[in-house]
């Protein structure tokens, strides 16, 4: 393994306030914690990206652990692209880190609550982005002698898309308010916007590419590129399963 624990008091506020923090890597990811003299957090961590600094999180016997990596570093080991994400490098990391924070529960959750804030936000920007980008194409777009824009199909998929869009940055922003004032719901809240705006983000562009037809597939539109950021959503922290998962226990709170 590899011992990068980085006991940087700086590079936590930088993530809890959001500033340049770039890399994750949730609980999730089967991250362990280890006790010997000090509390080490251990395992693989995939699909990480390669430049900037890391967080890592894991589950120990006391509760959450918390460490921190600087990706570049270790990152030329096994460093590949990806589809997405601007073509973002990314690597897997073997992590044997010095927890700087162990047992803190409510760290870790301030922590996830501020990736699924900042994921939100960039899938409600992608949807959007694909929204703006099918009713610019169906504006300009002539089958039958008329622009496609009018015709019923096209129209219901730009409805569909914005609804679940708009609905999608609602939470968001109701999230990002939850976390600056540091609420006890704030994690609740941000699962909830996270899980929203990625499924809002791949809904929005997949529609988008239909409306484009068979251009959309091309590189000559930002079709392509902005569905492959959409999926890429989901590398950067948890998939739709582990969300919901977070999400159930205060529906079920709200409404028993």
């Amino acid at each position: 393994g590899l011992a990068l624990g980085l006991g940087d008091d700086e590079l936590l506020a930088r993530a809890l306030g959001g500033d340049g923090f770039v890399g994750w890597c949730g609980a999730s990811r089967g991250l362990s914690a280890r006790a010997e003299s000090h509390v080490r957090l251990q395992g693989a961590a995939r699909m990480v990206p390669a430049d900037g600094d890391v967080v890592a999180v894991g589950q120990g016997p006391e509760g959450a652990v918390v460490g921190f990596v600087r990706a570049a570093d270790v990152g030329a080991r096994r460093v590949r692209s990806a589809s997405g994400l601007c073509a973002a490098g990314w690597a897997d990391l073997e992590l044997d880190v010095e927890a700087t924070h162990a047992g803190d529960d409510v760290l870790a959750r301030r922590l996830a609550a501020r990736v699924s804030v900042g994921v939100a936000a960039t899938a409600c920007g992608l949807a959007r982005a694909a929204i703006t980008r099918a009713v610019e194409y169906a504006r300009v777009r002539e089958q039958f002698g008329q622009a496609i824009a009018n015709f019923q199909a096209i129209q219901w998929k730009l409805a569909n898309s914005a609804t679940e869009r708009d609905a999608a940055w609602m939470l968001t922003v109701k999230a990002a308010a939850r976390l600056d004032a540091v609420a006890d719901d704030a994690a609740d809240a941000a699962a909830r916007a996270q899980l929203a705006a990625v499924r809002s983000a791949v809904a929005a562009c997949s529609e988008a590419l239909q409306v484009h037809g068979g251009y959309g597939y091309t590189r000559e539109f930002p079709i392509e590129r902005l569905l492959r950021d959409a999926r890429a959503c989901s590398a950067i922290d948890r998939g739709d399963d582990d969300l919901r998962a977070a999400v159930v226990p205060g529906i079920v709170a709200r409404f028993a």
